[in-house]
């Protein structure tokens, strides 16, 4: 757009000056320009201009009188006729008339404090004088030479900086994007304004202006990564055309009104008589008083809007949408989600009646259902997107109303705070007003979301303020504040008395969860008491909570809470769960001093919860990792990682590399994309309990968001299976009538206290796009609930049946926006300048689900429909013409998938057929699918107001695409013939190139990893030639024709049969039921399933049989068969496996492919130990043809052999052998007292450091260094294996480069052998490889230090449990050892006792199941092992050579080196035992493993978990050693002796001696308990109370471009206090300029550092300030 005109300026008195404009002329344009290059908007030719219409002609001549006093504009008289944008314009001239001189004289350089249209901002001048004959390298005519002769020429730049000003006239809304436009992006002015006046004088006081040239820029990202910006200019130039004395006085000024500044005047009524700025935001202010008609248009007036017509419009374009979503083609090209956003922007100017009126017209349409309720459907999600007052009010009624079901309300309510745009006082009372309504308070599920997110808004609006989001404040005043008097009299008061009325654990959390998100001051001690756990019924699982849900603002109150979180986590007698969480938020969210970190890593030292020093060990040493270059600009991360790498090495290492309990960060930057990312993932293993956490938080190009955050807490899942299992068998016995007589007697003699079940307990709280959160709880509670649910269907399946068993349709549409940012910035010229971007989303799925239980079949016919529009727009409306004149981007992707899908289940058969079919709405002339769309257009736009004709500005006919300088390419290819489909993919881009290389480069921009770019999909763009992204066009769509494709219809029918065997019986098929009958031979897949396990001969087989069945319907009908047989076969020495796989009327280049393998290793250390693996690959069109055979085997050589006698391990387990048996004898001849637990304490010392030693002896001494590989094959081969042969040789080759150590040697052979050589001292591998095509040599090449533990394989430990201890630090079975007079329990506590002839309980099952026990005791030396498991008795006992094991009474004959299994008396368990060449017995239960050579026995607990249940000289086995061994009835004595005693039998002759009965009386009668010692928090909070309400910080102030600091730090109150006494001191002042430095000391002294140098630098100035005395708050 561009003016023309002329100005005349009077001056009618002193300072007092009236203007008039003339011949004014106007042109809008959206055409590509010229001008001089190099080509900008500075220097383009606009097209000729045409005069105005006579009313807009009115207003631009319309005279305006101004009155300067010392530079600044005190009062202006404009017309009160003429319309806002008239005013603006004018405003603007008048800005551009005048110069503020500064207070103390005119100097060659000033900073002021100037108005302008945004606001009273910085405005820097300089003045310059010009040589003559520069002056006319300026525009023509700026200077007029003739009245300057004998003067000087001058320039007087002015800079205006919008970032820094005291008061602001614009219109600012977003969400996530960082306050640029309000200084908020380090010194990035989004938008310039320089002026430059040109004039000449005798001096610089005398100089006389002659013309101006103004131009002002805004530069907008409008989508937020790396691309081209829309840029939007203003150009003003002024010149002077003659200078005359009045002859006639412009004319008089209709309907005068005084306004008292130039700020942006935002639309408002006529007449209003609104005279400045504040006035204008009380008349805002004020319409905020009745949220119903609250609406307000930005960019321009509403008066000339008919609402009649737009809710016309409104219900044409919902039918129009709901239409176009029905349809199947073309569904990438009608831009629905563009559409929803233009609807969405007309609602946002409805009052709430009219909403209701739109709403009353769709629903008295006379349309399909199905229509009608999508038109609903998207009214509901647009209304909820727009966010506005009137809407929020709307959603208010219909869910008060209950015109929303339960369902539909959640979403309105749940994104409350995200869609909320203007959240007053009023607006807040009328949203507590519903979360107070009967329909939302009675369902828990409406109620706990309402509460959730009514103290998200209150805490958004009224007492923080967000980092990145704003609310547009500057227009409508403070939204809310900390001292709205609601907020502690009424909100607070009633959040806490839900909390009070809580009766149980699950709304005690959500109750807790909804005060910590408010976040108030005055809520903490309340917290306090819950974290500390001092109100009834406060669970540790309630104690997290209350620490987690304060995450948002513990960074404010950073001085309260983290000495409470400190003594939390060094309190070594706390609950694990809560010192994690305190622990967590001191780290994440406190950013602690380094201090706080060394002791975090010191403490792992003395640490006895081992699940504890896991979690500080693996997250410093995460954080540590991260790489200061690949963390994003703006993450808080940067300080961690680098304290967290000097702290690091003071804390206690930790083996494993994934912990089972962990934070662990991820962090990268893409560069060309100027975008980056950071993960942190969590698993927190309790006792009875596991927690898992996510967070993704994503850093944009101005803008930091987090998409998804959530965490997932289960407890009690034993408790839960237990009580599931119990429910469904119907068994109400006794648990005691379930185990041995025996043992049950033991459980009763002993008085064996059972261990109390966790009660089952689950939440989930998901938080999307950083403030939508859902959150779901389950317990016990809701289980009985189901199992109610489950019993009545049971009984009355008629019932279940007819609520299942039917047609029921589907229509779920949802939209949703994400990133949304409008502002609206006056631009120099007075016109509003209107910036918008937002991410629209739409997902729709319609169609029906069909349940026929007589087949049983479903069938689901959907259209499922995807859509999301990233697009923004820089512009102007023309007053002249109402038209949008903008320039943008829009980004566009879209799913279209029909299908109708017919899935059949046939359980006698165990097969199940899936039909997919066309739906019913494709017809023959269906010819375009586009099932995948996305684009790319940059474009201009000069259209109407899209309150007239609601268009999208992507979809109007004057719309242009921009194009760049490169063409456009096309590439089209068709895929899918072979399955009769006719597919097409066509690309249309302007990248530089497109080609291979351009794809590459497509991909390095996401490191070519696909998750990334899956991650980051909204920053596909074509790439420059240079790799970098470009927003120019740029297009690809994947196109179905069904008129052409072949193929109607596909058919798959797959069917499992599982087959197995055990000793000699013969081959079972196992049905679904779990029964099993024999393996027939009938039909093809059973026969080959007799083969599968025939081949492998093995003592325990298993095979599975996919015959899968594929066909192509339509044409020509095409049927593919697969069948596929696997097996696997197991002896505790050796596994084994087969695999067929056979092509019946199909098109695969291989007919048959048969493999066969085996792998044996042994499980205990013998002479001459190997490993072998061997795998026949048999394949072509018999498995005959063609043949590949790998050999492997592992061995241990003598190097090894001798290396592991002579480590420094080895010396070490020889020398502490010899000093434990010294001990040992010692120990023997020691009456109990004083001086023999000294000794056994120092055995216990000596043998813990043995068996550690010794077990890494052992290691190396079976540590398997050497493999050898060959491989043979039939003498042809394919060619593609002989391609694919060289290809991995020569890739080997480029990878290992530096490690080869010798030239190619070229020999003849047929085969391919590879050596690989283990250097376990130095963590690497040596490689030899013999080929046909030559040999080479890789000496030392270096192996990932993960892998350290992993390889090479230790021939005496499965293969799976020694990668599972590597990869976690800890075995994958607890394990507890008995030797010789020591016991060292499942958590690795080692102590001093004798096992002697009486029955010691080892390890027993003590939660109140006891279904299993292990018992031990000592005769002669050698050990006799009891193992009870449920019904059953297993005795091991020695005899001669050679042991004896009984099985409820029967003898059972060992043979060594064979496995032996044995069925238990009620044949509901399976055993097994193994006797090895060497004499060890490995028994094997279900729920234990002991492995035993007469004198030692070892003990490994199958528990899924270590949850603390159970007891016996082996401990609780819950990885914290505190109270680790306890006596039957949970006491803790003093010594794990008498602890040990309280395990042994008394009876007939196993009674206590008296001594040993005295000392267990003494301990008996104490009982001292194992408790959780709460924190005492709130004592230590009151303690510092009166000092945390004031902190001592230095105090900064901000001069001009300068940054000032206090020297020393001065008194001050923190967040949510006031002062409550107060005196004033002098402080003094260090003033550093604006830049890096000066911003690194403001984040110290932000941090609350002193910085000490500051003490060295000059005294800038001094002053007085006011400093408090001491501080408080108001309480509750």
């Amino acid at each position: 757009m561009s003016i023309t005109g002329q100005v005349i300026v009077q001056a009618t008195a002193q300072n007092i000056f009236k203007f008039a404009m003339k011949d004014v002329g106007f042109s809008t344009f959206n055409d590509k320009l010229v001008g001089t290059e190099p080509l900008n908007w500075r220097n383009v030719i606009t097209p000729a201009t045409t005069p105005l219409t006579a009313m807009y002609k009115q207003h631009m001549e319309s005279p305006v009188e101004f009155m300067l006093v010392k530079g600044e504009v005190s009062i202006v008289k404009i017309s009160s006729e003429e319309p806002q944008w008239s005013v603006n314009f004018k405003k603007a001239l008048v800005a551009s008339l005048k110069i503020q001189l500064p207070a103390q004289g005119i100097t060659s350089y000033w900073t002021v404090m100037e108005q302008g249209l945004e606001g009273k901002c910085e405005n820097t001048y300089q003045v310059s004088e010009l040589p003559e004959y520069l002056i006319h390298e300026y525009e023509q005519g700026m200077i007029k030479p003739e009245l300057c002769q004998g003067k000087k020429y001058y320039q007087v730049m002015k800079a205006r900086d919008i970032t820094k000003c005291l008061e602001r006239s614009i219109f600012l809304s977003s969400k996530t994007h960082a306050k640029c436009l309000l200084g908020n992006c380090d010194g990035i002015n989004t938008k310039s304004s320089t002026t430059r006046y040109f004039g000449c004088g005798e001096t610089i006081e005398t100089i006389q202006l002659h013309g101006m040239i103004n131009e002002g820029e805004l530069q907008q990202n409008v989508l937020a990564f790396n691309t081209e910006p829309v840029v939007t200019g203003t150009k003003q130039i002024l010149k002077l055309v003659a200078t005359k004395p009045i002859t006639t006085v412009i004319s008089d000024i209709v309907a005068p009104i005084a306004l008292t500044d130039i700020l942006y005047e935002f639309p408002k009524p006529m007449n209003s008589q609104i005279k400045s700025n504040e006035e204008q935001k009380e008349y805002y202010q004020l319409s905020t008083m009745d949220p119903s008609s609250q609406v307000f248009l930005p960019e321009g007036s509403l008066e000339s809007i008919s609402k009649t017509e737009i809710k016309a419009k409104i219900i044409e374009k919902l039918t129009t949408v709901a239409t176009q979503l029905a349809e199947i083609e073309h569904f990438g090209k009608m831009e629905i989600p563009s559409q929803l956003k233009s609807l969405k922007t007309v609602i946002s100017i409805l009052t709430t009646d009219d909403l209701k009126a739109v709403y009353k017209s769709i629903q008295s349409l006379t349309v399909s259902i199905d229509l009608k309720e999508t038109m609903r459907t998207l009214l509901i999600d647009t209304v909820r997107m727009a966010g506005t007052s009137p809407c929020v009010m709307f959603l208010k009624e219909m869910i008060e109303t209950e015109q929303l079901t339960a369902t539909e309300a959640l979403m309105p309510i749940a994104t409350l705070a995200h869609n909320l745009k203007t959240p007053t006082v009023e607006l807040i009372d009328q949203i507590f007003e519903l979360i107070k309504s009967p329909v939302v308070t009675g369902n828990p599920i409406l109620k706990a979301h309402a509460h959730l997110v009514f103290a998200t808004i209150i805490r958004k609006a009224c007492l923080t303020t967000p980092v990145t989001e704003v609310f547009p404040e500057h227009v409508f005043g403070k939204m809310c504040t900390p001292d709205n008097p609601k907020i502690s009299q009424v909100y607070i008061p009633h959040l806490v008395k839900e909390l009070e009325g809580a009766y149980d654990t699950e709304k005690q959390m959500g109750a807790i969860s909804v005060l910590g998100v408010l976040g108030h001051e005055s809520v903490i001690p309340l917290l306090l008491n819950y974290i500390e756990g001092n109100v009834e019924g406060c669970t540790p699982a309630v104690r997290t909570m209350a620490i987690y849900c304060l995450s948002d603002v513990t960074k404010k109150y950073r001085n309260i809470l983290l000495p409470v979180y400190s003594s939390i986590v060094h309190n070594p007698a706390e609950n694990r769960a809560i010192r994690i969480a305190a622990a967590f938020s001191i780290l994440m969210r406190m950013q602690p001093d380094t201090v706080h970190l060394q002791k975090l890593a010191v403490s792992t030292w003395f640490e006895k919860d081992v699940e504890m020093h896991k979690f500080i060990y693996a997250t410093l040493k995460s954080l540590s990792q991260l790489a200061l270059e690949d963390q994003p600009e703006g993450s808080e991360w940067k300080d961690l990682a680098t304290k967290a790498q000097v702290v690091l090495p003071l804390a206690k290492p930790i083996a494993g590399i994934i912990s089972s309990t962990f934070f662990s960060f991820f962090t990268g930057v893409l560069k060309n994309l100027h975008v980056g990312s950071q993960m942190t993932n969590a698993i927190v293993t309790g006792s009875t309990s596991q927690m898992i956490y996510h967070k993704t938080e994503y850093f944009l190009k101005q803008v930091q968001t987090t998409p998804v955050e959530f965490s997932i807490d289960v407890g009690g899942v034993k408790s839960l299976v237990s009580d599931l299992v119990k429910s469904v068998s119907g068994d109400t016995a006794s648990f005691l009538e379930k185990i041995h007589p025996e043992w049950k007697e033991l459980v009763q003699n002993l008085e064996i206290s059972p261990v109390e079940d966790t009660p089952f307990a689950a939440h989930i709280w998901t938080r999307f796009s950083d403030d939508i959160q859902f959150v779901f709880g389950a317990n016990f509670k809701t289980v009985d609930i189901i199992k109610e649910k489950v019993l009545e269907s049971l009984k009355a399946p008629g019932k279940m049946l007819e609520k299942v068993c039917a047609k029921t349709p589907i229509n779920i549409n949802k939209v949703f926006e994400a990133l949304p940012y409008q502002a609206v910035v006056p631009s120099d010229l007075g016109f509003p300048i209107v910036v918008e971007t937002q991410e629209t989303n739409l997902v729709s799925l319609k169609g029906e689900v069909d349940v026929v239980c007589a087949t049983p079949s479903v069938t689901l016919k959907f259209a499922m429909k995807a859509a999301v529009t990233y697009s923004g727009y820089v512009g102007t409306v023309s007053p002249f013409t109402n038209e949008l004149l903008v320039a943008g981007i829009n980004e566009h992707r879209a799913t279209n998938i029909p299908i109708k899908a017919v899935v059949e289940l046939v359980p006698t058969t165990s097969s199940m057929k899936i039909v997919m079919k066309q739906i019913d709405e494709i017809t023959p002339s269906t010819t375009a699918i586009d099932m995948h769309h996305y684009h790319m257009k940059p474009f201009t736009a000069k259209k109407p107001l899209v309150f007239k004709d609601l268009t999208p500005i992507v979809l109007h006919k004057d719309t242009k695409v921009l194009k760049s300088n490169s063409d456009v390419k096309t590439f089209e290819a068709t895929f899918g013939q072979t399955v009769g489909l006719d597919m097409t993919f066509k690309v249309d881009t302007e990248s530089d190139l497109y080609d291979r290389k351009t794809v590459i480069d497509a991909w390095a921009n996401y490191k070519y990893n696909p998750f990334i770019a899956g991650w980051f999909h909204f920053t596909e763009t074509a790439i420059k030639a240079n790799g970098m992204p470009t927003a120019r066009f740029h297009k690809y769509t994947i196109v179905l024709n069904p008129a052409k494709s072949v193929t109607k219809e596909a058919e798959l029918n797959l069917m499992l049969t599982l087959a197995t065997k055990k000793d000699t019986q013969e081959p079972q098929i196992i049905k679904l039921d779990g029964s099993q009958i024999a393996l027939p031979r009938s039909s093809k897949h059973e026969q080959s399933l007799h083969e599968s396990i025939q081949k492998l001969n093995s003592e325990s087989a298993h095979a599975v049989n996919a015959l899968v069945t594929a066909k192509l319907i339509g044409g020509q009908p095409i049927t593919y068969t697969y069948s596929l047989t696997a097996g696997k076969g197991s002896s505790i020495l050796e596994h084994k496996w087969n695999l067929q796989m056979e092509t019946v009327n199909g098109e695969a280049p291989l007919m048959k492919m048969c493999v066969e393998g085996a792998m044996k290793y042994p499980i205990v250390p013998v002479s001459g130990v190997k490993f072998k693996y061997f795998n026949h690959i048999g394949f072509g069109q018999t498995c005959d043809e063609y043949f590949i055979n790998v050999d492997g085997t592992t061995s241990v050589t003598d190097k090894q052999k001798q290396y592991s006698k002579i480590s420094q391990e080895a010396k070490r387990c020889d020398k502490l052998t010899i000093e434990a048996q010294k001990i040992n004898q010692e120990i023997r001849y020691k009456s109990q007292g004083l001086e023999k637990m000294k000794l056994q304490e120092k055995y216990a010392g000596v043998i813990s450091e043995q068996l550690k030693a010794c077990n890494i002896k052992s290691d190396q001494s079976s540590a398997l260094d050497q493999a050898v590989i060959e491989v043979t094959t039939s003498d042809a081969l394919p060619t593609y294996v002989y391609t694919y042969g060289r290809m991995v040789n020569s890739g080997l080759k480029a990878l290992l480069f530096e490690y080869i150590s010798a030239w190619p040697v070229y020999t003849q052979t047929k085969k391919v052998q590879v050596k690989l050589n283990f250097n376990q001292k130095l963590n690497t591998i040596s490689m030899y490889i013999q080929t046909p095509m030559d040999t080479m040599v890789y000496k030392n090449i270096r192996l990932p230090i993960q892998v350290q533990n992993m390889l090479p394989l230790i021939a005496s430990k499965s293969p799976v449990e020694q990668s599972y201890k590597a990869l976690t630090g800890s075995p994958l079975y607890g394990k507890c050892i008995l030797g010789q007079g020591y016991v060292q329990s499942f958590d690795k506590k080692t102590y001093g006792y004798q096992v002697d002839q009486c029955e010691h309980i080892l390890s027993s099952d003590c939660s109140k199941e006891y279904d299993h026990a292990v018992l031990a005791k000592e005769i002669n030396g050698m050990k006799h092992i009891t193992v009870y498991h449920k019904l059953s008795k297993i005795s091991l006992t020695p005899s001669f050579s050679s042991y004896k094991l009984e099985v409820d009474g029967q003898e059972i004959a060992m043979v060594k080196s064979k496995l032996v299994y044995i069925k238990s008396q009620d044949l509901q368990s399976t055993f097994s035992v193994y006797l090895s060449a060497d004499n060890k017995v490995i028994l094997d239960t279900p729920a234990a493993r002991v492995t035993y050579n007469g004198k030692e026995a070892i003990v490994e607990e199958k528990s899924i978990m270590a949850d603390g249940s159970h007891c016996g000289l082996c401990g609780d086995y819950n990885n914290d050693l505190r109270a680790e061994i306890k006596t039957p009835k949970g006491c803790i004595y003093k010594s794990p002796y008498a602890s040990a005693l309280s395990y042994r039998v008394k009876s007939g002759q196993c009674a206590l001696s008296q001594e040993q009965q005295q000392l267990i009386q003494s301990e008996e009668e104490k009982c001292t308990k194992y408790k959780i010692e709460k924190t005492s928090v709130s004592s230590l909070y009151k303690s510092m109370k009166q000092s945390t309400y004031s902190i001592k910080k230095h105090s900064a102030i901000y001069q001009g471009e300068k940054i000032c600091i206090s020297q020393e730090p001065v008194v001050q109150c923190v967040s949510g206090s006031t002062p409550k006494a107060v005196t004033h001191k002098t402080v003094k002042f260090v003033c550093l300029p604006e830049g890096r430095v000066s911003k690194l000391y403001a984040e110290r002294i932000e941090r609350g550092e002193s910085p000490q140098e500051l003490m060295q630098q000059p005294v800038a100035f001094e002053t007085k300030m006011a400093q408090p005395i001491s501080c408080g708050i108001i309480q509750l």
